[in-house]
């Protein structure tokens, strides 16, 4: 039996792309066309010695059997004979036809494109990160024998279910480049200028007029899309690069910047399906991309390479920890690198008056807002447009000390409003955090606390540093950077969800951060679920004061009590070490 029919139901006779009968190729009789190539035509074919077996043929046109066809497809042949790994279709057999044509035999993969299995069966955003690691496995084991494939992409990615797994296998190798030795020994050289590969997968470097130089990180690139349409149901650039001709779509490759997934499924004209498809509402699933998986893809999709994961093993190692809830390699990118990508978008419309104007205005609201003592310097940051804030410290210069210096004057500043109301170091005291805790700052700013806690946990520690705005996270990476601190996980999370880590934290701390929570009895829950054994929530907030305007923002702290009970929370220690706020610590019952 084979494909559910019995073999005298089988065709006699296969059909060619020119409507040509073809019977048979060397020992094998030819059932049906599956696909066409620029170069070649791939069969079903029937092998009936010495094994019977249905299996694919590849078989170049004819009329298409020129020295440099001849020398791609002798390319892919050899590519493949180099690999044995379960997730690369195997080569069986290769020869010539009577008339010269090369043909080889591979395993017949029936299985659907990578997008279109995980969609059929309706997985889950953890059940497609599991199929699509063990892609990485299959392409990594490619990059290993000195293969990258250049045209990755679903289609070429055909997943099967074997033993109620699903079993991916990487197939056409047929513009496949070869890093360490010669796949063929034709001359194989791609003509300057030509556009190898599929545009909507396809890498900057890939998509220049000059080619030639590709490396491994052109897949991690290609891979970094299909994850992307993975997660959202469509590529980076879908309909933009469909409706370009050849020059638009190379500028759109090399100099435009992917949405992050959790944005792109918000405005996706068919979010309401693509969420079906993963178990998910259309707002489930914007969270649940939001933060690590933003991150990481965008890691993958970056344009300059050198930033891009360095190979697919790092790129899956990175997935795994997400999927292990550690703390992963991909992280916003900092603002000293989204100021430069600003200033070469915007170089030639800048004018140093134009920027200093806006410095100017920028830092007379900044100045403006510290003088009136909010107490978080993302007050600041709220009063000037996105581009404002870029322009603000393009002004005081890109390189060297400039950004150094902004980051260590806004750092006074907020010292100065901050010292006498909060007093860090006698919270940190009193709380008696020891060296290789675990910490969740719950709107960790500009990283008030954050930076010293990161200092007292030390190495052995782990910060996870948690707030609603990521510029505010991309100013503390900054400051992060500059200090060496590799122990701070930064996450943008909304305001109703902490998404940490179940059983992992020691002390989460709120810090004027309670008034602004969503459902404050929810979120308590989610944060008793996050608490290691023993751990403990320590709520500091205002305490109503006379002749105050805001009043309205303020939570008593028998409210706190109440709703942190429900939670199952009760008041372990309360210090008296704040001027005009309370400082409790809460434990489990």
């Amino acid at each position: 039996m084979a494909n559910g029919r019995d073999r005298s139901e089988l065709p006699t006779e296969g059909v060619g792309s020119s409507g040509t009968k073809l019977r048979r190729v060397g020992p094998y009789r030819l059932l049906a066309e599956l696909g066409e190539g620029g170069m070649g035509v791939v069969y079903e074919a029937l092998q009936a010695r010495p094994l019977r077996r249905r299996v694919a043929l590849k078989l170049i046109k004819r009329g298409m059997d020129t020295e440099k066809v001849v020398a791609r497809f002798e390319s892919e042949r050899q590519a493949l004979a180099l690999m044995n790994h379960p997730g690369i279709a195997k080569v069986l057999d290769a020869a010539e036809t009577e008339d010269g044509r090369p043909y080889f035999v591979m395993e017949l993969v029936r299985g659907l494109p990578l997008n279109k299995h995980c969609d059929a069966r309706r997985f889950t955003i953890p059940q497609r990160l599991d199929v699509f690691l063990d892609v990485c496995s299959a392409v990594h084991h490619a990059h290993q024998r000195g293969v990258i494939h250049r045209d990755l992409k679903p289609s070429n990615i055909l997943v099967t279910d074997t033993d109620d797994k699903s079993v991916p296998k990487i197939i056409d190798f047929g513009i496949a480049k070869a890093t360490t030795h010669s796949l063929t020994d034709r001359s194989l050289l791609t003509e300057h200028g030509q556009f190898v590969g599929t545009p909507e997968f396809m890498s900057p470097e890939q998509a220049s007029s000059d080619c030639q130089d590709i490396d491994i990180r052109t897949d991690v690139y290609s891979l970094g899309v299909a994850l992307y349409e993975l997660l959202t149901g469509t590529t980076p650039f879908a309909t933009a690069l469909r409706t370009s001709d050849l020059g638009e779509m190379r500028r759109r490759i090399q100099t435009e910047d992917a949405r992050r997934p959790s944005q792109r499924v918000t405005t996706l004209d068919d979010r309401r399906s693509v969420s079906h498809r993963r178990q998910s509402t259309e707002r489930e699933l914007a969270r649940r991309l939001n933060g690590d998986l933003d991150w990481i893809v965008l890691k993958a999709l970056e344009k300059d390479r050198e930033r891009r994961y360095g190979t697919v093993a790092e790129f899956a190692t990175d997935i795994r920890r997400h999927l292990d809830d550690l703390p992963v390699e991909a992280s916003p990118p900092s603002m000293a690198y989204r100021i430069r990508k600003f200033v070469r978008r915007h170089r030639t419309g800048l004018t140093f008056g134009a920027a200093m104007a806006v410095l100017v205005a920028g830092l007379a609201v900044a100045v403006g807002v510290i003088l009136a003592q909010e107490r978080r310097i993302k007050r600041m940051v709220d009063q000037l447009e996105p581009g404002q804030q870029e322009v603000l410290l393009m002004g005081m210069g890109l390189e060297g000390d400039a950004l150094d210096r902004l980051t260590q004057t806004v750092s006074r500043l907020e010292n100065v409003d901050r010292a006498e109301s909060q007093r860090p170091v006698a919270v940190l005291s009193a709380l008696n955090i020891r060296t290789g805790e675990r910490v969740a700052d719950i709107g960790a700013g500009s990283g008030y606390f954050t930076v010293p806690i990161s200092q007292i946990v030390g190495s052995s520690g782990q910060v996870w540093a948690l707030d609603v705005d990521q510029g505010m996270l991309d100013f503390l990476d900054k400051r992060l950077r500059l200090q060496d601190i590799a122990n701070v996980r930064l996450l943008q999370v909304p305001p109703d969800d902490p998404r940490l880590p179940t059983a992992s934290i020691d002390t989460v701390l709120l810090v004027d951060t309670y008034r602004y929570l969503g459902d404050r009895t929810a979120y308590a829950e989610k944060l008793r679920m996050a608490l290691a054994p023993g751990g403990r929530v320590v709520v500091i907030d205002e305490m109503p004061q006379p002749g105050s305007s805001h009043d309205s923002m303020i939570i008593p702290r028998s409210t706190v009590d109440e709703e942190m009970a429900a939670a199952g929370f009760r008041p372990a220690r309360s210090h008296e070490v704040l001027p005009h706020q309370y400082f409790v610590e809460y434990e489990l019952r």
